[in-house]
Formats: structure tokens, C-alpha cells, sequence
């Protein structure tokens, strides 16, 4: 049998793989519809999904919605054993990024350590129903701006709240204050402001460091103040 035999076949066996395939979920970005938080622990996230599934009959190509996906669980950079966790605000209309396991995960989810899939026997393969949300804005329109290439940083979109850390220094950044600490010292910076220090003692010993402030005004409320061992009276 020639080539142009077989041709029908092939495209027959082809259109099953490809449709086989557009069931399977990978990965694919979404939307948060809603937070679900219960008794101050956060369950989850609802999440739209961003983009709509292919439907390849043959004769034509159809695009559908998937339906919101209710309470996965959000991946945070997160330890269960030191019991560290660093958690961002989640709120509606978020963007995210979608990862499907490749097995089901609901004893996992309810149990933690090595688990079976729920169905061995034929277990669902990159399924929606075992999807974790990653928070990232991922489109252009939510792209990070004034990006720090030289530091990590925890902040706010637009950077005018952050702290920041480098091989050389910490940043603290809030509005118009800034406060650096580095290997010379402190370097505060509150643009006229003023700065209040409340303590039971406060001790200022001369070290190989130094404390330099701009600032319009100190504010101290201790019954004792020293410096380099010496009480300043009040």
C-alpha cells in the first residue's frame, strides 16, 4: 500500500492523539475569583482559568471555558518543619500560574507525607481537580517595574515600600524614609521628619560603627539615657 493509502489512517490516528493530548492540563495562568480563608487559615484560592480549552472535531475547532477552580491550595516559599513562611496578600482579580500534578493529590492534600493516588486502578492524569496555584502577575499589563537586578527585595508594586538586601547593604524603604544599614553603620534618612524612641533604658556605646540621621526631630521617652557608659540627664 502507498503513502496515499495510509494518508487517511494517519490523519485518523493523529486527530485521536491530538484530542487525547488537549485533554490532558499542564500549566496555563489564571485568575483569582476569590480567597478562602476559615478561621484565620487560608484553605485556598477560586481561580479562573485565563485560557479556554480546545475542542478539535475534525471539521472544526471549538474554544470553551474551563470552569473556576475551587479552593487548590496556594504554593507559598513555605517550611513545615522550621515553621518559617513567607505569605504575600492574595486578593480578587490576581493574576497566578496554574500547575496540574500528574496524579491525583486529595489523600496528600488532607494527609501530607507519601500517599497512593485516590485511584490506582486508573489514576487521573493532569487533571484539573489536582491543580496548585503559584501568585505571579504574569501579563504585561501587571509587569513588575523598577526591578532591583543587584538585591532581593520584599515590596510593594511600584517599590516606594521595600526592604531590600545586597551584597553590600539592608534597605528599609517607606515613602520619603529610608533607613541603611552596611558595614559603616546606620544611615537614616526621614526627609524633615521626626523620630520617637520609646524604651525602659537605652544605651549608645562608641563602637567601629556610626549612626547618622536626617531628620528634624528627636523624640526620646526613657527614664535613662547613656552614652558610652555617661547618663544624659533628661
Amino acid at each position: 500500500m502507498d503513502r496515499g493509502a495510509r494518508l487517511p489512517e494517519a490523519v485518523q490516528a493523529q486527530l485521536i492523539h491530538s484530542e487525547l493530548m488537549l485533554r490532558y492540563r499542564t500549566s496555563f495562568p489564571g485568575i483569582i475569583k476569590s480567597v478562602v480563608v476559615e478561621n484565620g487559615a487560608l484553605v485556598g484560592v477560586d481561580v479562573t482559568p485565563a485560557i479556554a480549552a480546545v475542542f478539535n472535531t475534525g471539521d472544526e475547532i471549538t474554544y470553551t471555558k474551563l470552569p473556576v477552580l475551587e479552593r487548590i491550595p496556594v504554593v507559598f516559599p513555605r517550611s513545615n518543619k522550621s515553621g518559617f513562611s513567607l505569605t504575600i496578600p492574595i486578593v480578587e482579580g490576581d493574576d497566578c500560574m496554574i500547575f496540574c500534578c500528574d496524579r491525583s493529590i486529595d489523600t496528600w492534600k488532607l494527609q501530607g507525607g507519601v500517599q497512593p493516588p485516590v485511584e490506582p486502578a486508573q489514576s487521573r492524569s493532569y487533571d484539573l481537580s489536582d491543580a496548585v496555584a503559584y501568585i505571579a502577575p504574569v501579563t504585561s499589563a501587571s509587569k513588575l517595574t523598577e526591578y532591583n537586578g543587584s538585591a532581593a527585595e520584599l515590596r510593594n508594586s511600584d517599590g516606594t515600600k521595600k526592604v531590600s538586601v545586597s551584597e553590600t547593604e539592608v534597605k528599609a524603604v517607606f515613602g520619603s524614609a529610608e533607613v541603611t544599614l552596611n558595614a559603616t553603620g546606620i544611615i537614616a534618612s526621614f526627609s524633615g521628619g521626626s523620630v520617637n524612641i520609646t524604651s525602659s533604658a537605652i544605651i549608645l556605646t562608641k563602637g567601629g560603627s556610626s549612626i547618622m540621621m536626617d531628620i528634624g526631630e528627636i523624640n526620646i521617652n526613657s527614664p535613662s539615657v547613656k552614652v558610652n557608659g555617661t547618663p544624659i540627664p533628661a
